[in-house]
């Protein structure tokens, strides 16, 4: 009885450090590893990191610090999504340039 409750806790344990390695990245954890160009640690987050950028309402905040991740990680696609999306929901200008010059060199 007292082998199968350790067996029992050592599962529940495995799955607990399941979870907190499946979960998303902060944005504060990703600005974090940017800075330090820790990008093989972005590049595991990737999946969640997409997930934020192509949510419904996206943070400006967000956006604007994908951008800098695209340019580390050569993604001129995901650089266009978030120019598209600073310009169109938060009128960035700046942006609004920024998307078309992304798209001229991918026609």
């Amino acid at each position: 009885m007292r082998n199968f409750r350790i067996k029992y806790y050592i599962l529940i344990i495995f799955f607990l450090f399941g979870i907190a390695c499946a979960s998303a990245i902060s944005l504060e954890d990703a600005k974090f590893c940017l800075e330090r160009e820790l990008i093989d640690v972005l590049i595991k987050h990737h999946e969640s990191i997409l997930d934020s950028v192509f949510s419904e309402n996206p943070s400006q905040e967000w956006l604007f610090w994908t951008v800098e991740y695209s340019k580390q990680i050569k993604d001129a696609e995901l650089a266009a999504h978030c120019h598209y999306n600073l310009a169109t929901k938060y009128n960035s200008l700046e942006s609004a340039v920024q998307c078309l010059l992304l798209a001229e060199n991918r026609i």
